[in-house]
């Protein structure tokens, strides 16, 4: 029987309609019967942002199948935190669940099957929080099933429920106790993981306009004690690094060169069909010492540079500081 995707898709997006043309052309093949389109306003005084802007909601309007679309357009920008914020909030005051890519995330259409089965079969499981189409490692192989657990939980193609975002702060308030941090560093076990994961808290729980959403989603659950599902190889690609990126600056990132892989059939048909609900310690690990490894001295530099007066200040620093790095890489190969 052909699959049939009931579950609500939601796509986020904003000013990037080569990207976005892209991510919806897969959407388009997979035919959701529910899409939520989440599209942010124009900066003020930024005639490009209002061009493109009308380039992306033409490209999202071209739903050619048997589909119950709903668009939420901004009039202004809001800033990718509030908007996701605002925007998932009105999709999950609506349903109970739903798969949610971005503009730069490429997902695969096993991606789609993927998250629906997960969906499905953790729906009414508390101990579950997201289910990640993103594997960080690109692939897992010495994982037998087609998906693990993990402590730790990607955005970058993923799926949840109501139950889950229910619980979410934008603020991760409960970071600022002695009790949330203890909570939260008795599940990372590195030093330097630590350092890495506590300062991206210290970002969003100190500074309420930092524009980011995603720090709070992994806080939220580590701090509820969930385990994540991650797929064995990785059914979405981020195609949206670029040196003029706001966070994704860095293409020779290795999150950059992670490329999807389709998984083949359902992965409930898999035997064992009961994979045991706990954290893969080994995934976690490697994402703690090559991920998520920030020593002392780059973390005293991270922290005077988000110590600037305003992010845009602090992202020219950062573009200059890797293009730094490309001139010294490409002078010592030349």
């Amino acid at each position: 029987m052909a699959f049939k995707l009931s579950t609500p898709v939601v796509l986020f997006a904003f000013n990037r309609p080569e990207l976005t043309a892209k991510v919806f052309e897969v959407i388009r093949k997979a035919k959701p019967e529910k899409l939520f389109v989440i599209i942010d306003g124009p900066r003020a005084n930024n005639s490009s942002d209002i061009k493109l802007s009308k380039e992306v909601q033409e490209i999202v309007s071209n739903v050619d199948w048997d589909c119950d679309a709903t668009y939420e357009i901004s009039e202004t920008n809001l800033g990718i935190r509030k908007r996701f914020v605002s925007g998932l909030g009105s999709v999950f005051s609506k349903v109970e669940e739903a798969i949610i890519v971005e503009d730069d995330c490429l997902p695969n259409l096993s991606f789609f099957h993927f998250q629906q089965e997960m969906l499905a079969k953790y729906r009414n499981d508390p101990s579950i929080g997201l289910v990640c189409g993103f594997n960080p490692l690109g692939s897992s192989p010495e994982v037998s099933s087609s998906y693990f657990f993990s402590v730790f939980s990607s955005v970058w193609g993923w799926g949840t429920w109501k139950r889950v975002w229910d619980t979410y702060d934008p603020n991760a308030d409960q970071w600022l106790t002695s009790s949330g941090r203890e909570a939260v560093n008795s599940y990372i076990r590195t030093k330097s993981a630590q350092r890495f994961w506590g300062h991206n808290f210290d970002l969003v729980s100190r500074n309420h306009e930092y524009s980011t959403w995603d720090y709070q989603m992994v806080f939220n659950q580590l701090i509820n004690q969930r385990l994540n599902i991650f797929p064995r190889t990785s059914l979405v690609s981020n195609i949206g690094f670029s040196i003029d990126a706001n966070h994704t600056m860095d293409v020779n990132h290795p999150l950059a060169l992670v490329r999807s892989q389709e998984l083949a059939g359902s992965v409930l048909d898999e035997v064992p069909k009961v994979v045991p609900k706990v954290a893969n310690s080994e995934f976690d690990l490697r994402l703690e010492k090559e991920l998520f490894n920030l020593s002392f001295f780059k973390y005293l530099a991270l922290r005077a540079i988000h110590s600037l007066p305003n992010e845009s200040l602090q992202r020219t620093i950062f573009r200059s500081i890797l293009k730094l790095r490309i001139f010294l890489k490409n002078s010592r190969s030349a």
